[in-house]
């Protein structure tokens, strides 16, 4: 049975639409954010598990931590296109932060590694310093705040410049061996600020 031509014409519309903005997300038509909404929109959008992951596991955790992010259930929010959660924080980022669309771009670049990286640590299972960590993250990003994980704030920054930094082939070791140093220092930043999580009041 053939389908009445309205709704082939409404199928090619919306496929058109969503072609375009997928191509130049720059140039959608967004709502402004208001304060970090953008920012916390596209981490939720990204930190996608498969569903039903086995609850013990850490895709499991890492679907709870998506969950409390969206404020309901993970897997039955519809979101926008992974484009446009990125533009919107982009210009959030621009706006909020003085920056230009590039340094935003980038600041938001790292956030999105960062968040996805500190997702993997052991105590992020803990929703509270789940919680807490994203919220620093995001202050220090946007505001470049005294945060209580400012230390661990700072090693990302720099491991996040060095992570492509070329060099003559004779330095491979010595610069693979300051990256590992460099990723220790996060990883030990991020356990102390855990450690002394509940000391903070948290």
């Amino acid at each position: 049975m053939r389908r009445a031509p309205f709704r082939d014409a409404r199928s090619r519309l919306a496929e058109e639409l969503a072609r375009r903005s997928a191509a130049r997300p720059e140039e959608a038509d967004l709502p402004p954010a208001r304060g970090f909404e953008a920012h916390r929109a596209l981490i939720a959008g990204l930190l996608q598990p498969p569903p039903e992951p086995p609850p013990a596991s850490r895709r499991g955790r890492l679907l709870e931590r998506v969950r409390r992010l969206r404020g309901g259930d993970a897997g039955a929010v519809d979101l926008p296109d992974p484009a446009l959660l990125l533009e919107a924080a982009v210009r959030a980022q621009a706006r909020l932060a003085a920056e230009s669309r590039d340094e935003a771009a980038a600041a938001i670049a790292a956030l999105v590694a960062h968040v996805k990286r500190t997702a993997e640590l052991d105590w992020a299972a803990d929703p509270r310093r789940w919680d807490a960590a994203v919220e620093e993250m995001l202050r220090f990003v946007v505001f470049d705040s005294d945060v209580p994980s400012r230390r661990a704030q700072e090693a990302w920054r720099r491991l996040w410049a060095n992570r492509a930094r070329s060099a003559d082939p004779r330095l491979a070791v010595p610069l693979a061996r300051a990256l590992a140093a460099e990723e220790r220092d996060w990883r030990e930043a991020w356990d102390y600020w855990s450690a002394t999580f509940e000391l903070r009041g948290g």
